[in-house]
């Protein structure tokens, strides 16, 4: 509902917890790439990207924060105090390489350039079992994304956040198993 004109509001905000601010971690980084505007890091299985609910600490963001610190760079801002330098992620369990912005410019440009889809992500992925398309092993086969993300379109029904493809491309890069498996 509307709130009437002349309606006095009283809004009670919290003192901002000294805890909350984010600091940096001697977290040991690979950093495979860097210049004045852009750090390329080798991002490990098992580290949380951005902090989170049950994931305040120990994070990428805590560990670039440290190595800004030693050299001086800077992160970029645009995403937010606790994502700092964060243009895109990687789920926890997930490991390879990710962008850091070292400034709101950059930020902005690679944001854009990944919206566009002008820069292009690859993963490989370990299976084990049989992946099957179709009945036919190791053919090129869209692979479906969860249906339920999305926006809340018309009639309550989701729609796509992104002009992307409903799923991704994939391909069997080679098939057997470890040695000593049958």
């Amino acid at each position: 509902d509307p709130i009437p004109a002349g309606s006095r509001l009283e809004l009670e905000i919290p003192e901002a917890r000294e805890d909350a601010r984010l600091q940096p971690e001697p977290i040991p980084l690979r950093v495979v790439y860097q210049d004045a505007d852009l750090l390329i890091v080798d991002k490990p299985s098992g580290l949380v990207t951005h902090p989170a609910p049950g994931h305040e600490t120990g994070t990428l963001v805590n560990a670039l924060l440290a190595l800004d610190a030693a050299d001086g760079g800077g992160l970029a801002t645009i995403a937010g105090m606790d994502r700092p330098g964060i243009v895109h992620r990687l789920d926890r369990d997930t490991s390879g390489l990710l962008m850091v912005a070292r400034n709101d410019a950059a930020q902005a440009s690679l944001q854009a350039q990944l919206k566009a889809r002008r820069i292009a992500k690859r993963y490989l992925a370990l299976v084990s079992g049989v992946v099957m398309a179709r009945g036919v092993p190791g053919c090129r086969r869209r692979v479906r994304r969860r249906p339920s993300r999305g926006r809340p379109g018309r009639g309550g029904r989701r729609r796509p956040t992104s002009r992307a493809p409903p799923g991704s491309a994939w391909r069997a890069a080679r098939r057997g198993c470890p040695s000593g498996e049958s």
